[in-house]
């Protein structure tokens, strides 16, 4: 008994490792489970004495449990209770076998179509043990167990997606047994026994999905052709999503340049305002009440723009050919960083202009130097170009 469920415990461990596998073929899920029940007649062969009636005996029951890997190849294990001459002292033994089975019509026929689509030939060769008791010529019941061989071809029809019947010759080669039981074996290493049986088969989940038992060659595997149009659909998908790609590097580089060149109108609309201001300040006749244009300068810093040193070396000349009794100047910037940080920056830019000033003769204890930082702002700050007018020096002058 201990060896019986160590046998079909190291069983139910490796059907169960197979069955974590995933079960997928071309067309999509695939069922591989399978279980089937067998009875029939048994011809025993230990000993070559009685009559042929004498030495039949029964298969009741037969259980195997498969798992069909693909069309042509599976695995399973069989569990039979058998009882060999059946006419004279009784002998029973049961064999618990795992074995490998090929299916022979999709092996040498992988299309095939009506009737011949439903039957199936399966060649079966596996080994186990064989688990016995045994009334010898003596009288004695031996009880014990011995490795055996199976061979057996299986022809099996398909009554419906979920039911298939089956007629099944074996071949069991028990080694060993006669030796354990006192009596000589025929061959010198064992026995053997002939088995007919038929069998019902329920393919677990074929409702909803095929069987493997139930498919060809030709539907399981891609053929060449469908590998090949899987592998241009893939470079065609590949392609198109490369395509896509390189459309939206397009629109996002044509958004950037829209809006370098909105910004780049912005800068030449305010160059050109200040090269009307330089103009208008070269033409301009110096009056009783002297308006002094306003410089700009470089974003975050106190350095003048290109335009603005110009504009500030006609302020130099005006101021040197012109009585005033004071010149305030008074320092601005845009919303960019914090008021703190503005307000020193504002001081800054005055002092530059300053620094300037008296570099050219304009006397330091005429100019004051004041900063409002980004609270008196003359444009707005939201766009590129007010931000450019509102970094800028104003000049309050008083004669």
């Amino acid at each position: 008994m201990r060896k019986i469920l160590s046998v079909l415990l190291l069983s139910g461990l490796v059907v169960s490792a197979t069955a974590q596998s995933t079960a997928n073929y071309k067309r999509g899920e695939i069922s591989k489970w399978s279980a089937a029940v067998k009875a029939g007649l048994t011809y025993d062969m230990v000993l070559p004495q009685g009559t042929f009636g004498q030495s039949l005996g029964t298969l009741l029951p037969g259980v195997s449990l498969d798992y069909t890997i693909n069309p042509l190849f599976g695995l399973g294990l069989d569990v039979s209770n058998l009882k060999y001459k059946r006419s004279i002292p009784q002998e029973n033994t049961l064999d618990v076998v795992l074995f490998g089975s090929t299916n022979l019509s999709n092996l040498f026929s992988p299309v095939r179509n009506g009737f011949w689509s439903k039957l199936n030939i399966y060649a079966n060769l596996g080994g186990g043990l064989g688990f016995y008791d045994y009334v010898n010529t003596a009288g004695q019941t031996i009880n014990s167990s011995n490795p055996l061989m199976l061979s057996s071809l299986l022809a099996e029809y398909s009554l419906s997606r979920s039911w298939a019947v089956g007629l099944e010759g074996q071949y069991r080669y028990y080694m060993d047994f006669d030796q354990k039981a006192g009596v000589p074996p025929i061959n010198g290493f064992g026995v053997d026994g002939i088995v007919g049986a038929v069998s019902l088969r329920y393919k677990f989940g074929s409702r909803s999905k095929p069987h493997t038992r139930d498919v060809s060659v030709d539907d399981y595997y891609v053929t060449p052709t469908e590998r090949l149009a899987d592998m241009v659909k893939a470079e065609n998908d590949a392609l198109k999503r490369q395509l896509d790609a390189i459309r939206a590097d397009n629109d996002a580089i044509r958004q950037r340049l829209n809006k370098v060149e909105g910004d780049v109108k912005e800068v030449k609309n305010a160059v050109d305002q200040q090269k009307a201001e330089v103009a208008k300040l070269k033409e301009a006749k110096v009056a009783q009440d002297i308006d002094l244009p306003e410089v700009l300068f470089q974003f975050q810093t106190n350095k003048l723009t290109a335009e603005s040193n110009a504009i500030l070396d006609n302020v130099v000349n005006v101021l040197q050919n012109n009585v005033f009794n004071s010149l305030t100047l008074k320092g601005h910037t845009d919303n960019i960083g914090t008021e703190e940080y503005n307000q020193g920056l504002g001081l800054r830019r005055a002092n530059a202009v300053k620094d300037i000033l008296t570099s050219k003769g304009i006397p330091a204890s005429k100019i004051q130097t004041q900063s409002f930082g980004e609270t008196v702002p003359k444009a707005t700050n939201a766009t590129a170009e007010g931000r450019q007018k509102n970094r800028r020096v104003e000049f309050d002058l008083k004669r």
